[in-house]
């Protein structure tokens, strides 16, 4: 899906100074900063030292989750069909055997219902805009009127 994002994180910097994390010599905190759509973040990621490799590994994904549902009202949804801006496949075409979430890397994309579009609410869109950032998850929600496997 990284292909697809409308940006990513770019000028990225490692701090030197990483911090042990519960005394652990072999486990670390490292700080970095970055740009994701021209505005500057910062985060940390887990890594520990692998003696076999002598080289520290991450210990925490940089993938971030997200959802895709088609919501009907508080306690009838479903995960959508969709397809990424600038790029023609559509994921999950089947909403009834659609997962329940992606994982994704932190960047912009520009999600796209690809269902039809009566069966959104008036008013809806069809197309939104998110930021997946870390630390948070991303939920994209299409206002429908019925669900696009009925």
């Amino acid at each position: 899906m990284l292909l697809g994002a409308d940006s990513r994180i770019d000028d990225v910097e490692v701090q030197p100074r990483e911090a042990k994390v519960d005394g652990d010599d072999d486990l670390r905190r490292v700080t970095f900063s970055y740009e994701l759509g021209g505005e500057p973040h910062e985060s940390s990621l887990q890594v520990r030292w692998d003696d076999e490799a002598s080289e520290w590994t991450l210990e925490q994904s940089l993938t971030l989750a997200l959802s895709i549902e088609a919501v009907q009202s508080k306690v009838v949804l479903q995960p959508a069909p969709f397809r990424i801006a600038g790029i023609d496949e559509i994921v999950a075409p089947d909403a009834t055997e659609a997962p329940l979430l992606y994982l994704v890397y932190p960047g912009e994309y520009t999600i796209e219902a690809a269902f039809p579009s009566e069966v959104l609410r008036p008013g809806a869109e069809d197309t939104q805009t998110v930021v997946a950032d870390i630390p948070g998850d991303v939920l994209v929600q299409f206002d429908v009127s019925e669900l696009p496997s009925r």
